[in-house]
């Protein structure tokens, strides 16, 4: 690339720590309470909308990171606060806080939950500092690459490499590029295992889904009758849905009130780091008979302005500061973050992609309990051994 700097950019040198299992795992359960935080505040200020909201807040967390590897000062702070990271208030570069993660992660001797992946791409007219991509390549595992954004090839390279590493259910993240725009981060997860029991496709049947507003829908209503882990209280239910890979779980919770504040209530609550946690320890092993849709959504977001609400609105102004990418002040455009939910007899997959363009300035012997999601519910794919959620979900609207 032409347009690298290798002069040393503002800012402390970065150095790859040294660090032991503890340290790993504290940062790992400091990174799944950021992650539930930012998710509870986005999906609850998404999901006044009344619409379906499918989020992964780990992708949306992750491509943040990596463009708020580059900031500094209020610019910094500003993301930190936002993203629930620790020490927010502290000038500690954002590399630092997640480069522990990284290694440990490198270092897990066990099947992987979900692929991410990360890239950048930046225009060959614009300056970057090596440091900022060596740092990018190091903690973030994200690939570079310098190309002239004037040409439609450009567009049609970044979208290929997110229908790629979304196995296709992607295929378009960037419209088009501006002539001002200077560099654009991408973050990809893709997550599919199966049921640990499945459903039986004989057993699904035509049943209805009942919409906010009263109306009704028809819907494939898969169902089963099993020893399920299941909890109710006064406000919800829930039911912790276990996958093949020993590590993996779907979290379904539906409000025991019907309507749009009951869900948006229950969101709030129960998809706080704590209270996700709570819940799900809660489940016990009960013999449940369970209706629940074979659905698939697609969801589209555009960032700019929830983010701004949650604090990050320097970010897209000119008073953004990031300084430890590029000597010429630049600011993020627009954060846009698509994801596809597929939840069928067999399993679920999920899939996100989230970009930021940069531009100039157990068994029971009593009756089944009846457990029925027919109406606006929760869903959580998250990871057992931490409650990391890395998608979460209003299903507000299905069927025909």
């Amino acid at each position: 690339m032409s347009n690298i700097i290798t002069e040393k950019p503002p800012g402390p040198e970065f150095v790859f720590p040294a660090f032991d299992k503890g340290q790993f795992d504290a940062s790992l359960r400091e990174q799944s309470a950021s992650v539930g935080k930012f998710g509870q505040k986005l999906i609850t200020l998404l999901g006044a909308s009344g619409k379906n909201v499918f989020i992964s807040p780990l992708s949306i967390h992750e491509c943040l990171l990596m463009v708020g590897n580059g900031a500094m000062g209020s610019t910094l702070h500003s993301m930190k606060e936002t993203l629930c990271l620790p020490n927010a208030s502290s000038d500690e570069p954002i590399n630092s806080i997640h480069s522990m993660l990284t290694a440990g992660r490198q270092m897990e001797n066990r099947a992987p939950l979900f692929t991410m992946a990360n890239s950048l791409w930046i225009s060959d007219k614009f300056p970057v500092y090596a440091a900022f991509l060596s740092e990018s390549e190091s903690v973030f595992d994200a690939t570079a690459k310098s190309l002239d954004f004037s040409k439609p090839e450009t567009v049609t390279a970044i979208n290929k490499w997110v229908n790629t590493n979304t196995k296709g259910l992607i295929k378009q993240v960037v419209d088009k590029l501006k002539p001002d725009d200077k560099m654009v981060l991408v973050n990809t997860i893709h997550f599919k295992p199966n049921f640990r029991i499945k459903f039986k496709p004989s057993e699904t049947r035509k049943k209805t889904f009942t919409l906010f507003d009263g109306v009704r829908k028809t819907v494939d209503m898969m169902n089963m009758t099993d020893t399920i882990r299941y909890c109710h209280n006064s406000e919800v239910s829930a039911v912790c849905l276990d996958f093949v890979h020993p590590d993996a779980m779907m979290v379904l919770i539906l409000p025991n009130e019907t309507g749009k504040n009951a869900l948006l209530s229950a969101a709030s609550k129960y998809l706080e780091p704590t209270q996700f946690s709570g819940i799900v320890r809660e489940c016990g092993i009960s013999r449940i008979y369970l209706d629940l849709p074979k659905f698939e959504v697609e969801c589209s977001e555009d960032l700019k302005n929830p983010l701004t609400s949650l604090g990050m609105g320097v970010v897209f102004s000119d008073a953004a500061q990031f300084p430890r990418i590029s000597p010429e002040p630049v600011k993020i455009d627009q954060v846009i973050h698509k994801t596809v939910l597929k939840v069928t007899e067999n399993g679920v997959e999920a899939t996100a992609a989230t970009f930021d363009s940069m531009d100039a300035c157990f068994t029971c012997p009593q009756p089944p309990k009846r457990l029925c999601f027919d109406r606006p519910f929760i869903v959580v794919l998250a990871d057992k051994r931490n409650d990391l959620i890395f998608f979460e979900g209003l299903i507000t609207t299905l069927g025909n």
